[in-house]
């Protein structure tokens, strides 16, 4: 049984090769104000070219989204899932009336979803998540 990561990314990171650090520093860089299917995209390209370093997309996305441990990479990914789960909130909480058609606000529903409003507010200050000019 090995020991060594079968991702390659993870395989390769600061082993001093040129190609795998570009990339590391330009999902570092990108995340946040590059979406995350050009990201995985872009990374494909560069490693296709490489035989010995190839990823499969989806192997990209969960290096990325597993692995990685830099904190503006894992608040992006934690923004993304608060911004998902407002939006369900957010259309949960009107309630419509079948026979009427009056709409109601589900109370519960609507607190929920300013609580998740209120994380991501956090989440945005966050240094970590500020962009540098």
């Amino acid at each position: 049984m090995s020991s060594e990561p079968k991702c390659v990314l993870c395989r390769m990171t600061m082993g001093n090769n040129e190609i795998v650090d570009g990339i590391c520093s330009y999902i570092n860089e990108s995340v946040g104000s590059v979406q995350m299917h050009e990201i995985v995209s872009q990374v494909h390209d560069v490693l296709s070219e490489q035989e010995e370093m190839y990823m499969s997309k989806e192997e990209i996305h969960h290096h990325i989204v597993h692995h990685i441990k830099n904190q503006k990479v894992i608040m992006t990914q934690v923004l993304s899932d608060l911004l998902s789960m407002s939006h369900v909130t957010k259309n949960a909480s009107i309630i419509e009336c079948e026979e009427t058609g009056a709409k109601v606000v589900d109370n519960k529903m609507m607190n929920t979803y300013l609580k998740i409003v209120d994380q991501i507010i956090t989440v945005y200050r966050m240094d970590g998540m500020k962009e540098t000019k």
